[in-house]
């Protein structure tokens, strides 16, 4: 049985962890999390590691992070293993923009 996460309880060693080199590895996936913004459940699709490198928006260190995707929302997070923290974030129906 799955554990769900109050955002009290959302600490980023609860559902992801270091291992001694520094990757990234899930540690546990809970039905859902509670959203510190809103309030309300947001109810896990999926979780996983990043197999490409990114820059965190919170500390501008380049990782490859945890990200955790919602069922019927927009939302999802990314979880830093250089600042350890997770930042909530919205799909964005813009194209990127991509250096030619």
């Amino acid at each position: 049985m799955s554990k769900n996460v109050d955002v009290d309880e959302l600490l980023f060693g609860g559902l992801f962890t270091l291992v001694q080199d520094g990757t990234l590895v899930i540690a546990t996936q809970p039905d859902w999390v509670r959203n510190p913004n809103t309030g309300l459940r947001n109810y896990i699709s999926d979780m996983w590691i990043s197999e490409i490198e990114g820059k965190c928006p919170e500390c501008g260190e380049m990782t490859k992070p945890g990200i955790i995707t919602f069922k019927d929302t927009d939302e999802f997070v990314i979880a830093c293993p250089k600042c350890k923290n997770f930042i909530w974030a919205k799909v964005s129906s813009e194209p990127p923009n991509i250096p030619k």
